[in-house]
């Protein structure tokens, strides 16, 4: 994200996106904020003690800098509807049916409507015919459960944080 002192890409950009219940979740309820530095430092290795950096300094853009996305309106599900329609027709060269767009929703977000629009277009292209029953589920909640398992390392492996020693 460009804040790790040091460390600098030019011409890269990230954009990253989470749920807006993850601060809360992960950072406060489980502790993370508090315990992951110490955590990574414990291993006493370079290379997990500059994770350990990286790791609260994304903490704390989490905290202190997330921007929330605001609701899509008749608007804006119109003009992306229609844009992401032609997008999908010159891609696969078909003409897309009309889809009735569902009412926008304050807690309905942009990529459920675009994910439902693009699944049932490619359902209907790939499927010609079929008769199709779509179901969605309008509101996912993640779990921010640890599986424990992976964390488990076994005593010879030497791949480290970030994958294979190779």
């Amino acid at each position: 994200m460009g804040r790790v002192e040091g460390e600098n890409y030019p011409g890269l950009t990230a954009v990253a996106a989470i749920t807006d219940d993850f601060g809360l979740a992960v950072l406060q309820e489980k502790s993370d904020r508090d315990r992951i530095g110490t955590r990574l430092r414990a291993k006493e290795t370079d290379e997990y003690v500059s994770l350990a950096g990286r790791a609260e300094t994304g903490m704390r853009i989490i905290e202190r800098e997330t921007l929330t996305l605001k609701a899509p309106d008749e608007s804006d599900l119109s003009e992306t509807y229609l844009r992401l329609k032609e997008i999908h027709r010159k891609a696969y060269s078909w003409d897309p049916p009309e889809i009735p767009t569902a009412d926008a929703s304050m807690t309905r977000r942009m990529r459920s409507y675009v994910r439902r629009w693009v699944n049932e277009w490619d359902l209907r292209r790939l499927y010609p015919g079929a008769e199709l029953a779509p179901e969605e589920e309008l509101e996912m909640r993640p779990t921010y459960e640890q599986d424990e398992s992976l964390e488990e390392q076994s005593e010879n492996d030497d791949s480290g944080p970030y994958g294979t020693a190779n």
